[in-house]
Protein backbone atom coordinates (compact mmCIF):
# COMPACT_ATOMS: atom_id res chain seq x y z
CA UNK A 1 0.00 0.00 0.00
CA UNK A 2 3.08 2.28 0.17
CA UNK A 3 2.74 5.31 -2.05
CA UNK A 4 -1.06 5.09 -2.31
CA UNK A 5 -2.78 7.86 -0.28
CA UNK A 6 -5.64 6.71 1.95
CA UNK A 7 -8.20 9.04 0.25
CA UNK A 8 -7.17 7.53 -3.09
CA UNK A 9 -7.83 4.05 -1.75
CA UNK A 10 -11.28 5.08 -0.51
CA UNK A 11 -12.19 6.66 -3.86
CA UNK A 12 -10.93 3.63 -5.78
CA UNK A 13 -12.99 1.28 -3.62
CA UNK A 14 -16.09 3.48 -3.96
CA UNK A 15 -15.78 3.62 -7.75
CA UNK A 16 -15.25 -0.13 -7.91
CA UNK A 17 -18.35 -0.65 -5.75
CA UNK A 18 -20.56 1.57 -7.95
CA UNK A 19 -19.34 -0.08 -11.15
CA UNK A 20 -19.90 -3.50 -9.60
CA UNK A 21 -23.48 -2.63 -8.60
CA UNK A 22 -24.30 -1.38 -12.10
CA UNK A 23 -22.85 -4.50 -13.67
CA UNK A 24 -24.79 -6.69 -11.24
CA UNK A 25 -28.06 -4.93 -12.10
CA UNK A 26 -27.46 -5.37 -15.83
CA UNK A 27 -26.55 -9.00 -15.28
CA UNK A 28 -29.69 -9.61 -13.23
CA UNK A 29 -31.89 -8.07 -15.94
CA UNK A 30 -30.22 -10.19 -18.61
CA UNK A 31 -30.66 -13.34 -16.53
CA UNK A 32 -34.37 -12.59 -16.14
CA UNK A 33 -34.68 -12.17 -19.90
CA UNK A 34 -32.91 -15.46 -20.57
CA UNK A 35 -35.01 -17.31 -18.00
CA UNK A 36 -38.10 -15.91 -19.70
CA UNK A 37 -36.94 -17.26 -23.06
CA UNK A 38 -36.26 -20.68 -21.54
CA UNK A 39 -39.74 -20.93 -20.01
CA UNK A 40 -42.09 -19.12 -22.41
CA UNK A 41 -40.99 -20.27 -25.87
CA UNK A 42 -43.14 -23.04 -27.40
CA UNK A 43 -41.83 -26.57 -26.93
CA UNK A 44 -40.11 -28.29 -29.83
CA UNK A 45 -43.12 -30.38 -30.94
CA UNK A 46 -45.36 -27.31 -31.13
CA UNK A 47 -43.08 -25.35 -33.45
CA UNK A 48 -42.74 -25.45 -37.24
CA UNK A 49 -39.44 -25.33 -39.09
CA UNK A 50 -37.91 -21.89 -38.64
CA UNK A 51 -39.66 -21.23 -35.32
CA UNK A 52 -37.75 -20.46 -32.14
CA UNK A 53 -38.54 -23.30 -29.73
CA UNK A 54 -37.28 -24.85 -26.52
CA UNK A 55 -36.19 -28.36 -25.64
CA UNK A 56 -35.05 -30.12 -22.49
CA UNK A 57 -32.87 -33.20 -22.67
CA UNK A 58 -29.64 -34.99 -21.80
CA UNK A 59 -26.34 -33.93 -23.39
CA UNK A 60 -24.60 -36.57 -25.53
CA UNK A 61 -21.30 -35.41 -27.07
CA UNK A 62 -20.15 -35.84 -30.64
CA UNK A 63 -16.64 -34.72 -29.70
CA UNK A 64 -15.24 -33.52 -26.39
CA UNK A 65 -13.48 -30.35 -25.33
CA UNK A 66 -11.33 -29.87 -22.23
CA UNK A 67 -12.16 -26.89 -20.02
CA UNK A 68 -8.99 -24.84 -19.42
CA UNK A 69 -9.52 -24.04 -15.72
CA UNK A 70 -11.25 -27.13 -14.33
CA UNK A 71 -9.82 -29.62 -16.82
CA UNK A 72 -13.21 -31.32 -17.08
CA UNK A 73 -14.50 -32.86 -20.33
CA UNK A 74 -17.32 -30.84 -21.86
CA UNK A 75 -19.05 -29.74 -25.06
CA UNK A 76 -18.84 -26.07 -24.14
CA UNK A 77 -16.73 -23.90 -21.84
CA UNK A 78 -16.57 -20.22 -20.97
CA UNK A 79 -13.48 -19.50 -18.91
CA UNK A 80 -12.89 -15.99 -17.63
CA UNK A 81 -10.57 -14.16 -15.31
CA UNK A 82 -11.18 -10.60 -14.12
CA UNK A 83 -8.68 -8.27 -12.53
CA UNK A 84 -10.60 -7.30 -9.40
CA UNK A 85 -7.97 -4.86 -8.14
CA UNK A 86 -9.53 -1.49 -7.22
CA UNK A 87 -6.24 0.28 -7.82
CA UNK A 88 -5.36 1.70 -11.18
CA UNK A 89 -4.23 2.00 -13.77
CA UNK A 90 -4.58 -1.74 -14.41
CA UNK A 91 -2.56 -3.41 -17.15
CA UNK A 92 -5.53 -5.65 -17.99
CA UNK A 93 -9.22 -5.84 -17.09
CA UNK A 94 -10.28 -9.35 -18.06
CA UNK A 95 -9.42 -12.31 -20.26
CA UNK A 96 -11.92 -14.70 -21.81
CA UNK A 97 -11.69 -18.06 -23.57
CA UNK A 98 -14.78 -19.76 -25.01
CA UNK A 99 -15.50 -22.77 -27.19
CA UNK A 100 -18.55 -24.82 -28.10
CA UNK A 101 -18.95 -27.91 -30.25
CA UNK A 102 -22.07 -29.50 -31.70
CA UNK A 103 -23.81 -32.08 -29.50
CA UNK A 104 -26.97 -34.10 -29.24
CA UNK A 105 -29.79 -33.53 -26.80
CA UNK A 106 -31.61 -36.80 -26.06
CA UNK A 107 -35.30 -36.54 -25.22
CA UNK A 108 -37.33 -38.75 -22.89
CA UNK A 109 -38.82 -40.59 -25.87
CA UNK A 110 -35.35 -41.58 -27.10
CA UNK A 111 -35.28 -39.14 -30.02
CA UNK A 112 -32.21 -36.96 -30.37
CA UNK A 113 -31.87 -33.40 -31.57
CA UNK A 114 -28.66 -31.92 -32.92
CA UNK A 115 -27.65 -28.65 -31.23
CA UNK A 116 -25.17 -26.44 -33.06
CA UNK A 117 -24.19 -22.82 -33.47
CA UNK A 118 -23.37 -19.84 -31.29
CA UNK A 119 -24.91 -19.74 -27.85
CA UNK A 120 -25.55 -17.71 -24.73
CA UNK A 121 -25.10 -20.02 -21.76
CA UNK A 122 -26.67 -19.25 -18.39
CA UNK A 123 -25.54 -22.09 -16.13
CA UNK A 124 -23.92 -22.14 -12.69
CA UNK A 125 -20.15 -21.81 -12.60
CA UNK A 126 -18.09 -24.83 -11.58
CA UNK A 127 -15.66 -24.82 -8.69
CA UNK A 128 -12.02 -24.23 -9.64
CA UNK A 129 -9.43 -25.53 -7.19
CA UNK A 130 -6.31 -26.20 -9.27
CA UNK A 131 -3.92 -23.27 -8.74
CA UNK A 132 -1.62 -24.58 -11.43
CA UNK A 133 -4.39 -24.41 -14.03
CA UNK A 134 -5.22 -20.88 -12.95
CA UNK A 135 -1.63 -19.81 -13.47
CA UNK A 136 -1.45 -21.60 -16.82
CA UNK A 137 -4.63 -19.85 -17.93
CA UNK A 138 -3.24 -16.43 -17.03
CA UNK A 139 -0.03 -17.11 -18.92
CA UNK A 140 -1.95 -18.47 -21.95
CA UNK A 141 -3.94 -15.23 -21.97
CA UNK A 142 -0.79 -13.12 -21.95
CA UNK A 143 -0.88 -12.10 -18.28
CA UNK A 144 2.47 -12.40 -16.52
CA UNK A 145 2.96 -13.24 -12.86
CA UNK A 146 4.12 -9.70 -12.23
CA UNK A 147 0.99 -8.15 -13.78
CA UNK A 148 -1.61 -10.59 -12.42
CA UNK A 149 -3.25 -8.05 -10.07
CA UNK A 150 -6.18 -9.56 -8.15
CA UNK A 151 -7.38 -12.32 -10.49
CA UNK A 152 -10.91 -13.66 -10.02
CA UNK A 153 -11.67 -16.82 -12.01
CA UNK A 154 -14.95 -18.20 -13.29
CA UNK A 155 -15.77 -21.11 -15.56
CA UNK A 156 -19.07 -22.34 -16.96
CA UNK A 157 -19.20 -25.68 -18.78
CA UNK A 158 -21.71 -28.10 -20.31
CA UNK A 159 -20.75 -31.64 -19.38
CA UNK A 160 -21.81 -34.91 -21.02
CA UNK A 161 -24.85 -36.33 -19.25
CA UNK A 162 -26.07 -32.93 -18.04
CA UNK A 163 -29.78 -32.22 -18.30
CA UNK A 164 -30.27 -28.77 -19.80
CA UNK A 165 -32.82 -26.65 -21.64
CA UNK A 166 -32.04 -25.11 -25.02
CA UNK A 167 -33.83 -22.41 -27.00
CA UNK A 168 -33.00 -22.25 -30.69
CA UNK A 169 -34.31 -22.13 -34.24
CA UNK A 170 -35.89 -25.41 -35.31
CA UNK A 171 -34.48 -26.73 -38.58
CA UNK A 172 -34.85 -30.02 -40.44
CA UNK A 173 -32.04 -31.86 -42.21
CA UNK A 174 -32.31 -35.01 -44.33
CA UNK A 175 -28.95 -36.42 -43.28
CA UNK A 176 -27.97 -37.32 -39.75
CA UNK A 177 -24.23 -36.47 -39.67
CA UNK A 178 -23.52 -39.19 -37.10
CA UNK A 179 -25.02 -41.98 -39.22
CA UNK A 180 -24.36 -40.78 -42.77
CA UNK A 181 -21.11 -42.71 -43.01
CA UNK A 182 -22.78 -45.93 -41.84
CA UNK A 183 -25.65 -45.65 -44.35
CA UNK A 184 -23.69 -44.27 -47.26
CA UNK A 185 -24.39 -40.80 -48.60
CA UNK A 186 -26.66 -42.07 -51.41
CA UNK A 187 -29.09 -43.79 -49.10
CA UNK A 188 -32.01 -41.62 -47.90
CA UNK A 189 -32.32 -41.20 -44.16
CA UNK A 190 -34.94 -39.84 -41.79
CA UNK A 191 -35.17 -36.10 -41.28
CA UNK A 192 -33.06 -34.90 -38.36
CA UNK A 193 -34.24 -32.05 -36.18
CA UNK A 194 -31.67 -29.40 -35.36
CA UNK A 195 -31.66 -26.47 -32.98
CA UNK A 196 -29.41 -23.79 -34.40
CA UNK A 197 -28.05 -20.43 -33.36
CA UNK A 198 -26.21 -17.62 -35.12
CA UNK A 199 -24.78 -14.24 -34.05
CA UNK A 200 -28.14 -12.50 -34.61
CA UNK A 201 -30.20 -15.21 -32.89
CA UNK A 202 -27.92 -17.30 -30.68
CA UNK A 203 -28.96 -20.43 -28.86
CA UNK A 204 -29.93 -19.89 -25.23
CA UNK A 205 -28.84 -22.68 -22.89
CA UNK A 206 -29.84 -22.90 -19.26
CA UNK A 207 -30.75 -25.29 -16.45
CA UNK A 208 -33.54 -27.82 -16.98
CA UNK A 209 -36.77 -26.95 -15.21
CA UNK A 210 -37.51 -28.76 -11.97
CA UNK A 211 -40.03 -30.97 -13.79
CA UNK A 212 -39.32 -31.27 -17.51
CA UNK A 213 -42.44 -32.22 -19.47
CA UNK A 214 -42.42 -34.91 -22.12
CA UNK A 215 -41.57 -33.53 -25.58
CA UNK A 216 -40.46 -30.23 -24.09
Amino acid sequence: MDGVPIPGIVIALAVAFVVGVRQALRSAAERRRLRGELTTRPVLDQGAEGDVVRLTGIVHPIELLSAPLSGRPCVMYRSRVDNASPFGPKKWDYRLATSITSFYLHREDGARVLVLGQAIVELPAVRIVDRGRKQQFLLAQGVSVRDRGWPRFEEVIIEPGAQISVVGTKMLAEVDPASAVERGFREPGPATIRLTGDPAHPLIIGPAPARASRGA
